[in-house]
C-alpha cells in the first residue's frame, strides 16, 4: 500500500507501529525522521570498508561485500 506524505506531522497519523531506519549508526545520528528507532543493518566500520572499495577498487566487489555482509 503506497503512503504519500503532505507533512512531517503527518507521520503520527499512519497505520505503523515503529518507523526503522537501517542506516549504519552515524548516518543515524546525523539526521532521521523523529521518533524512528535505528537498527543498521551495517556498522560504521563496515560501511567505511565497503565505502571506500567502492570508491578506490571496484564498485561491483564492494556491492558483493556489502550483501555478503547484509545477508
Amino acid at each position: 500500500m503506497p503512503v504519500t506524505l503532505d507533512s512531517l506531522g503527518a507521520l503520527a497519523s499512519l497505520p505503523f507501529d515503529e518507523i526503522i531506519d537501517v542506516r549504519s549508526p552515524s548516518e543515524f545520528a546525523e539526521d532521521h525522521i523523529p521518533g524512528a528507532i535505528n537498527l543498521p543493518v551495517l556498522s560504521d566500520a563496515e560501511r567505511a570498508r565497503v565505502g571506500t572499495i567502492y570508491v578506490q577498487e571496484d564498485k561491483f566487489l564492494a556491492r558483493k561485500i556489502g550483501a555478503a555482509l547484509v545477508a
